[in-house]
């Protein structure tokens, strides 16, 4: 399931490109290598002793609601457009394999999607929004992670619209969602998970910082903040918008993830975002700017 919340940040930052400036941000030496799984960094062990991994059962289902509110700005070329949409859908988890090393299969089916379309974009797009709550209906993603919940490998649905986003779905899995360090930890532990991801061609540092709130056996709660920017001095050139090149942004998100150890697809969320961009395209300039709430709760 974490994999779907990842993919939602995913499209978020594909869609909408992220922030304004860069965001304060470790330098880039303590990164790893784009494409490696993140560095985990342990910062206070808190009380107690425990070590944090996933162990879920082969076969084992579990299905969550999620609800996503996004509200998008865009200004170009003297003009602006809002556009605010919503998904409400079903996610079901299916712990598909679980292997000799005790890293896992995680299948996440889309189910009952609903979207809604406000703002400027409505009259744009007309009827299509039940074509893409029909194209989101059905479609699965596919990912393998170790018992720390580090990203292994993914698979996305060959499904237009899921395509259309999957260049940075798997950038955004490897530099989010729930990882635990190796070392034993307890309530007050704090963590982060940094990472250097190809975003659609641009490389961007990524970091995830957690406390752990509360734990009773295999269940615990902890927030969380993301931070996310250019590397200093860079830019990149967009696929989703041809001859545009991104010259500024960041991105962040706090919130709480309740997550079950022996059950990875049954986490609670409860995260808002903010994001935007600073955009070239020829001779003119515009930004972008982007906020959105997004919840799940286990059915």
């Amino acid at each position: 399931m974490r994999l779907l919340i990842t993919a939602l940040l995913g499209l978020a930052l594909v869609t909408n490109a992220c922030g304004r400036s860069t965001p304060d941000l470790p330098p880039i030496s303590e990164f790893p290598a784009p494409g490696d799984p993140p560095k985990i960094v342990l910062k206070q062990a808190g009380q107690g002793v425990t070590t944090l991994a996933f162990a879920p059962t082969a076969g084992q289902k579990d299905e969550v609601a999620m609800v996503m509110d996004m509200d998008m700005s865009v200004s170009m070329m003297g003009q602006s457009m809002n556009m605010v949409m919503g998904i409400d859908s079903d996610l079901i988890n299916t712990i598909d394999e679980v292997k000799d090393d005790k890293s896992f299969v995680e299948k996440s089916l889309i189910a009952n999607a609903k979207v809604t379309v406000g703002g400027d974009a409505a009259a744009a797009m007309g009827g299509q929004t039940s074509q893409i709550s029909d194209m989101m209906n059905g479609q699965t993603t596919v990912v393998t992670m170790d018992p720390r919940g580090r990203v292994i490998s993914m698979e996305m649905p060959d499904n237009p619209v899921m395509k259309q986003f999957g260049g940075g779905f798997d950038s955004a899995l490897k530099g989010s969602g729930v990882s635990f360090p190796e070392q034993p930890v307890g309530v007050g532990a704090t963590w982060q998970t940094l990472s250097r991801i190809d975003l659609m061609g641009i490389n961007m540092r990524f970091v995830a910082e957690y406390e752990l709130l509360s734990l009773e056996g295999k269940q615990g709660k902890a927030s969380i903040r993301m931070r996310g920017g250019l590397n200093d001095g860079e830019s990149g050139k967009l696929d989703a918008m041809p001859g545009a090149e991104l010259s500024a942004m960041s991105f962040e998100a706090t919130g709480t993830i309740a997550f079950d150890l022996d059950h990875p697809g049954r986490s609670a969320i409860d995260l808002e975002m903010k994001m935007g961009a600073e955009i070239k395209a020829a001779d003119e300039k515009g930004s972008i700017d982007l906020k959105m709430k997004m919840k799940l709760d286990p059915k």
